[in-house]
């Protein structure tokens, strides 16, 4: 890093004395053969200089960019070798073609009453069976994925946007800045997640939006703790400090080479949350907080089958392993990513 950063001053310095020699050329007047060529000279070897050192530091960018690529090369290698995060993968791209074909799949209106079907078991007609409306369970299930994976997309997105910027100036900047957002990020932690969303809830009310900026609220520390650490270790590699003697912006240099590096835990964070989000909002709409009838949700259709158990234990059986099915996909498929790339793209 010191010959970096000596070549850097070097390179500084030659452009000063190229400016200090042109203002003195220009202020004396001095235009004879003898100083056209002492001046044109210098002119030359600077601008020769400065065209080896980009190419140096093109060079040096190149190869750390082909550096992250081979990690993310291994990191693809290793995650295909670990049968846990496929078999998580299988389960959550089922879940995404659900979600998808869900409209294609139902059989039935899933909020269509039909009082002479009221709480039946699985048939021919009704494969998962009723409720206590004689709503069809198959139709409501596959919509109630729709709530379910909907609502944990958005919040992850919402939460690593957030999340990650606050980590990004918390780490690059440190000082106040770092202990003002630490100290907000620990007082919100200090507080008891089930009982914030539900104070939250019962303060803005139920429905899709509410319990998604609520959701999100609660989810934005876990990013900035996890981002202001990558950005940490980061910050200190020597092409950072390079960057930074080049007086190249912030922002650039946060963007460009801090934040890629950052991208591993980001994603590993991101398969955790999905699935903590989802058993969140089942959770939250098993009190009574989240998602209201007659929109389909999973732990709306828990909670109402719980009543139902000594009349039709499928009402709550069903919402159940779907619940416990994709919360374990990504999990699964959450700690393999956490193998395979989180410790490589920190190194």
């Amino acid at each position: 890093m010191k010959n970096i950063i000596k070549k850097n001053y070097l390179h500084i310095i030659i452009l000063t004395l190229n400016v200090f020699f042109l203002f003195i050329f220009v202020k004396k007047a001095l235009l004879n053969t003898d100083t056209k060529i002492s001046y044109l000279s210098f002119v030359l070897f600077t601008v020769l200089y400065s065209i080896v050192f980009r190419k140096k530091m093109l060079m040096e960018k190149i190869r750390e960019q082909e550096q992250i690529k081979s990690k993310w090369d291994m990191a693809l290698k290793k995650l295909k070798k670990n049968k846990n995060s496929m078999l998580g993968l299988g389960i959550i791209t089922l879940m995404i073609y659900i979600v998808m074909l869900a409209p294609f799949l139902a059989t039935y209106n899933p909020v269509e009453i039909d009082w002479s079907s009221i709480s039946q078991g699985p048939s021919k007609a009704h494969w998962f069976g009723t409720d206590e409306f004689g709503r069809d369970l198959f139709s409501r299930t596959l919509y109630g994925s729709r709530v379910a994976m909907g609502v944990g997309v958005l919040a992850v997105m919402i939460n690593s946007l957030i999340g990650t910027i606050l980590g990004l100036t918390a780490g690059y900047y440190g000082g106040k800045v770092d202990n003002i957002i630490m100290r907000i990020v620990e007082i919100w932690n200090s507080i008891p997640f089930i009982l914030l969303a539900i104070v939250l809830m019962s303060t803005f009310g139920t429905g899709l939006i509410n319990l998604i900026i609520v959701v999100s609220l609660t989810g934005i520390m876990g990013f900035v703790r996890v981002v202001r650490s990558s950005v940490l270790l980061v910050k200190e590699m020597d092409y950072v400090s390079a960057a930074r003697v080049m007086a190249i912006p912030d922002l650039h240099i946060i963007t460009k080479h801090i934040l890629p590096n950052c991208i591993g835990p980001i994603i590993v964070l991101s398969t955790l949350r999905i699935g903590d989000i989802i058993l969140t909002v089942a959770g939250l709409s098993f009190l009574g907080l989240g998602i209201q009838p007659p929109t389909s949700s999973w732990g709306q259709m828990l909670s109402s089958g719980q009543q139902y158990l000594s009349v039709n234990v499928w009402m709550s059986v069903i919402p159940g392993i779907c619940i416990l099915l994709t919360v374990f996909g990504f999990n699964l498929f959450g700690d393999g990513l956490r193998d395979a790339l989180d410790s490589k793209l920190i190194d």
